[in-house]
């Protein structure tokens, strides 16, 4: 199962690994895992040194540690958020590292796989969860949500201040509120997201205002 999802190429591997000069007794941390395709080619250049792979998507937590398994005790994988670095290390006795990888965005499994509800091309729920152990998703903040707490997430991240997780997924979703208010009940899905969007964009400009 694991190794028929999140089969990609890894994004620009050589210059990563040129740009970390992995030293064989380094500690590294990989914050965006995914198919481990980085964190891999960190490991196999590690001696006695050690990789933390971190994840939210508990998918990909269980692809890289099935993949980062023939290292060992080398390489771990711990279901966190890349923000979550510092706690993490604290928690593994881990006072300093010697790199640091981190490759953002939503990844091409995610994308692909059409009940995450982060892609147009396919009609299906809207979840965008990054984490699907969250609570919160992407239909019930377009239900549920009033103009005002829609407002204020995006003034919020205009000002420049940091979104937490969830509001991050707030914001994502906040563009669809006057049409998804026209009928709270309705079963909202990727497609009539993109449909509500291409439509909406008066709606949008006056949320941002």
């Amino acid at each position: 199962m694991a190794e028929q999802v999140f089969s990609h190429v890894s994004v620009l591997l050589q210059e990563c690994m040129d740009a970390l000069s992995i030293k064989p007794d380094g500690i590294y941390i990989d914050g965006t895992a995914g198919g481990a395709g980085h964190s891999q080619e960190i490991a196999s250049r590690l001696g006695s040194g050690k990789l933390i792979a971190l994840d939210r998507d508990l998918t990909a937590v269980a692809v890289a540690s099935e993949r980062l398994s023939r290292f060992g005790e080398h390489a771990q994988v711990v279901h966190s958020n890349f923000s979550e670095m510092a706690q993490v290390c604290r928690e593994l006795g881990i006072d300093g590292v010697d790199g640091v990888l981190l490759d953002l965005g939503v990844s091409s499994y995610q994308l692909d796989t059409a009940d995450r509800g982060f892609s147009y091309m396919a009609d299906a729920p809207l979840d965008m969860r990054m984490n699907r152990e969250d609570k919160l998703d992407a239909y019930t903040v377009v239900n549920t949500y009033t103009e005002q707490e829609l407002k204020a997430i995006f003034k919020k991240a205009r000002a420049g201040k940091k979104l937490t997780p969830q509001e991050a997924l707030k914001f994502k979703s906040a563009w669809l509120y006057e049409g998804l208010k026209a009928d709270a009940k309705s079963n909202w899905s990727t497609q009539l997201h993109y449909n509500c969007l291409r439509d909406l964009n008066g709606a949008m400009y006056d949320v941002m205002g």
